[in-house]
């Protein structure tokens, strides 16, 4: 993918919850469902990187939001 395509990224997240929970539901307890969207900046075997900011004026500076592959459901491109 190209430097700076801009994406969507559906990923699960950890979830903690300290209440107490029976048994059943705690066994069931779900992930959080997540979507990030952002600047494509690079994948390695084990990351994915994205940007949701870009400062051009600035040597390109950004923020950056790093999301381990094992946990991406879905890459989408948007326009």
């Amino acid at each position: 993918m190209k430097k700076n395509t801009l994406i969507e990224v559906e990923w699960d997240d950890i979830v903690y919850d300290s209440t107490w929970l029976s048994e059943h539901k705690a066994a069931n307890y779900p992930t959080a469902k997540c979507k990030t969207m952002g600047y494509f900046l690079n994948q390695t075997k084990k990351v994915l990187r994205l940007s949701a900011t870009i400062q051009f004026d600035k040597d390109n500076e950004r923020d950056i939001t790093v999301i381990p592959l094992g946990v991406i459901k879905k890459i989408r491109r948007l326009k």
